[in-house]
């Protein structure tokens, strides 16, 4: 039977990336808790130093975290919008010529699962940046004894704190990756839907 986009169903795709491509969907997932670890790990220090460390305030450090709370308030926005776009067209572009060649839905799947995993690469790269550029702040703040006395810029953590549960609720599940082959194959995806 020919490969038809628009009839695919997200069971017969999960049923590949159950069998065959079993290992592609660890390698998503294992990138994606690796990712999501390091943000963990690095916001807990930045939180821990806050809450621990007791150094006098430096002379124009308040400045300097100020500084770096307003390009944070701003940059954060601007890397989630950034990421969805880009990601979700570096996935739309080989997607249709994917479609259109594709005989089968193991074919369909084994070529699009590339795309699929550049797409998430890059858009977590993206969220991780800003998550990381967040706890920077408050990391800065707290070993410049900014925090301290100035408790509002433990507000940069909201920025990490965000991107975990985007992770946690976004885990490339096997049936979620189905899911977004099957509106990538129909043509049914939004705008940034990966």
């Amino acid at each position: 039977m020919p490969f038809e986009p628009e009839s695919v169903t997200a069971a017969e795709i999960r049923t590949f990336l159950e069998g065959p491509a079993q290992a592609d969907v660890k390698a998503v997932q294992i990138l994606h808790s690796a990712l999501m670890m390091g943000i963990v790990v690095f916001t807990g220090l930045s939180l821990g130093l806050g809450l621990a460390l007791h150094p006098p305030e430096q002379k124009d450090a308040e400045f300097l975290v100020r500084m770096l709370s307003l390009v944070n308030a701003a940059m954060t926005p601007t890397l989630v919008l950034v990421g969805l776009f880009i990601s979700s067209q570096a996935l739309r572009g080989p997607m249709h010529a994917i479609t259109s060649d594709a005989d089968s839905v193991a074919t369909f799947v084994e070529h699009a699962l590339g795309p699929l995993k550049g797409a998430w690469i890059l858009r977590h790269a993206l969220l991780e940046g800003a998550a990381l550029f967040g706890a920077t702040a408050c990391f800065l703040a707290s070993t410049m004894g900014v925090i301290q006395e100035h408790p509002v810029y433990f507000a940069n953590l909201a920025t990490p704190g965000l991107v975990i549960a985007w992770f946690v609720l976004g885990f490339p599940r096997t049936a979620r990756l189905a899911e977004i082959l099957r509106r990538q194959a129909t043509g049914t995806a939004g705008a940034f839907w990966v």
